[in-house]
């Protein structure tokens, strides 16, 4: 596994969900599943039920 580097900041709620998910197991799982075979990358329907299966799916704010 290869180490990134951060800048010397602390982690703010984003960067620790970031981090979390980044190691965990299931979701490294989930998302080799996605992008098994030749894929380099997800279809935009794989990115959003796995963005719904791990809590990162935000509402929209209303055009008002």
């Amino acid at each position: 596994m290869q180490t990134h580097l951060r800048p010397k900041r602390p982690f703010d709620h984003v960067d620790f969900a970031q981090e979390f998910l980044r190691r965990n197991p299931d979701y490294q799982a989930q998302y080799r599943n996605i992008i098994s075979g030749n894929k380099q990358r997800a279809t935009r329907d794989e990115n959003m039920m796995m963005a719904r299966t791990w809590g990162l799916e935000f509402p929209r704010p209303s055009q008002s």
